[in-house]
């Protein structure tokens, strides 16, 4: 019983002994042995080739200046100007055509210039329609000899520096007590006009005969617009 024991006890210490070097330092394990070869299989796999990169990259370097250099070309500069051209000029041109009344007021020998713009569009040039540059200068009504005839005069002044176009006459009449009596809407061709525009800083004398048989007329309010 006693040599089982030992012999038990020299088996361990072999196997701790075997477990260090002599010089006091782990053992590697058996099953790390240097005698097993750890294989991989790099059959799929192939490195870049250095020569690939450097024509890959000389191809987009070169596709760019080709690129670059076709821009840089006459033909294509003088294309790219004369498009330019095109559209500042049809640009121009829609400014004209929208703003056609005034331009024409304010240059009027580039009438027909607008006019031939305006042509595909069927636009018209019109007199323009600033009725703040109007006013009344003066106006009154005058009954003749006692009867049931009335004369209306007034003024219309332009005080703008360019044509504009003659308003309408919003008229009120009233009798002595104020009430109304009759209310109508003039036109500058009723009031005598023989022009549609009233030149700049200019003045322009309208009148008309009125008729009141039913009550005499004694006030009136005289207001301008555009219809």
């Amino acid at each position: 019983m006693a040599s089982a024991d030992a012999e038990s006890d020299r088996e361990a210490e072999d196997t701790f002994e075997a477990l260090f070097r002599s010089d006091g330092e782990m053992a590697e394990p058996a099953t790390a042995s240097s005698d097993v070869d750890i294989m991989l299989d790099g059959a799929g796999v192939e490195p870049a080739s250095l020569d690939d990169a450097v024509d890959s990259r000389l191809l987009t370097f070169v596709q760019q200046a080709d690129k670059a250099e076709r821009w840089r070309r006459p033909w294509v500069r003088a294309a790219m100007a004369a498009g330019s051209l095109v559209l500042v000029l049809l640009l121009v041109g829609q400014l004209v055509v929208a703003r056609r009344d005034a331009v024409v007021a304010q240059w009027p020998e580039s009438r027909s210039l607008v006019q031939s713009l305006c042509g595909p569009f069927n636009c018209r040039i019109e007199p323009l329609r600033r009725i703040d540059q109007i006013s009344v200068d003066s106006s009154g009504l005058t009954r003749i000899d006692d009867g049931p005839v009335y004369r209306l005069a007034l003024v219309l002044r332009n005080r703008g520096d360019t044509p504009l176009l003659t308003p309408s006459i919003d008229l009120s009449l009233t009798d002595a007590s104020g009430t109304l009596v009759s209310r109508r809407m003039l036109s500058a061709g009723e009031l005598g006009a023989s022009r549609t525009t009233i030149a700049p800083q200019q003045e322009l004398p309208l009148q008309a005969l009125l008729m009141s048989a039913d009550r005499p007329l004694t006030g009136y309010t005289i207001e301008i617009f555009y219809p």
